[in-house]
């Protein structure tokens, strides 16, 4: 589905009055100023982003061309992760450009193609709700980048590690697979960090959290008064989730119905409960990272076990979440 849309503005109004209205009236930040060797082309690129209530999840691009004869305009949000108030503030954007500069929506672009009808069709979310799902949505997306790359790497020079007898501790391709471990394992900390930090902004046990780390948690208010960072981020910057009773415990603080050992004690993958894929995946991290021990029999079998391990227990998680709050699924 594309989402872009194209507007031509005219030239009665200048290429300075374009970009001030769209930055200091609809609130753009200027992003690059690109030459496109490809379409022999430059354009300038803004980008439109608010983080408020997880309400945005791309936010909103514009380019603009400066042609011979009128200006042109492209907006697009994320093709694939753009939320409501995205398209939203997109159309809300070409309204006031055909209010104020006489902009006309075209059929098509000279560059790209573009959906003029284009509208979004998606659940409304925001608050927690949306916040939850982002941080589901980027774990989709780091599982996708690990799959590119798991099926793509290729070691040509060597033959498969089916064909070795020997150790096989020095094939690329099991040095290969214990390296992805830790990325495994990080993007799954980075999963439970932004889905307990979406869950806290809107928790109404922020107390109990307050009472239990409240000796922890001062060196981080020099970063809330320095404005780097948000408070509830700050708070929770420091608490650990790379390991299952420290990922139990932190979500118990906000709802005693979120229980994550329990989750992987009823469920099984390939025949074992997750809870003892999950220790053995973190224990080879911990190996690989502090003692620089590879599996020397980690092998495409064992990878592609664990990658589909890690990505059910977020499924059940994340489903578990939509069963508590009474969400609606829609991927």
């Amino acid at each position: 589905m594309e989402t872009s849309k194209y507007i031509e503005i005219s030239k009665k109004h200048t290429f300075e009055d374009v970009k001030s209205f769209l930055t200091n009236i609809l609130g753009y930040s200027f992003h690059l100023n690109k030459a496109d060797d490809y379409y022999e082309h430059d354009y300038e690129l803004y980008h439109y982003f608010k983080d408020q209530d997880y309400k945005f999840y791309s936010g909103v691009y514009a380019e603009i061309y400066d042609e011979e004869d009128f200006f042109i305009m492209r907006l697009w949000t994320d093709l694939v992760n753009h939320s409501y108030y995205d398209v939203d503030y997109q159309n809300y954007t070409i309204e006031l450009f055909e209010k104020y500069f006489d902009a006309i929506v075209k059929e098509s672009d000279p560059y790209y193609w573009c959906d003029p009808n284009f509208e979004y069709n998606g659940l409304k979310r925001e608050k927690a709700e949306s916040g939850c799902f982002l941080a589901y949505q980027r774990f989709k997306a780091n599982m996708g980048k690990l799959n590119t790359y798991v099926y793509t790497k290729q070691f040509s020079k060597y033959p498969p590690t089916t064909d070795i007898r020997a150790n096989l501790a020095h094939h690329p391709e099991i040095i290969s697979n214990n390296l992805v471990v830790p990325y495994i394992i990080s993007s799954l900390e980075s999963y439970f960090r932004e889905t307990f930090l979406a869950l806290f902004k809107y928790s109404s046990n922020k107390k109990s959290f307050f009472k239990k780390y409240s000796n922890k948690y001062v060196d981080e208010l020099e970063l809330v008064s320095e404005g780097s960072v948000d408070i509830d981020r700050a708070l929770v910057r420091y608490m650990t989730f790379q390991n299952i009773s420290a990922i139990d415990d932190n979500f118990k603080i906000l709802n005693k119905e979120i229980k994550f050992k329990n989750l992987l004690h009823s469920n099984k993958s390939n025949g074992i409960t997750l809870i003892s894929g999950l220790e053995r995946l973190l224990n080879l991290r911990h190996e690989i990272i502090h003692r620089s021990n590879f599996f020397a029999k980690y092998d495409r079998k064992y990878l592609d076990g664990d990658i589909a391990l890690i990505t059910e227990i977020v499924d059940k998680f994340y489903n578990l979440l939509l069963e508590l709050n009474g969400w609606a699924f829609d991927d």
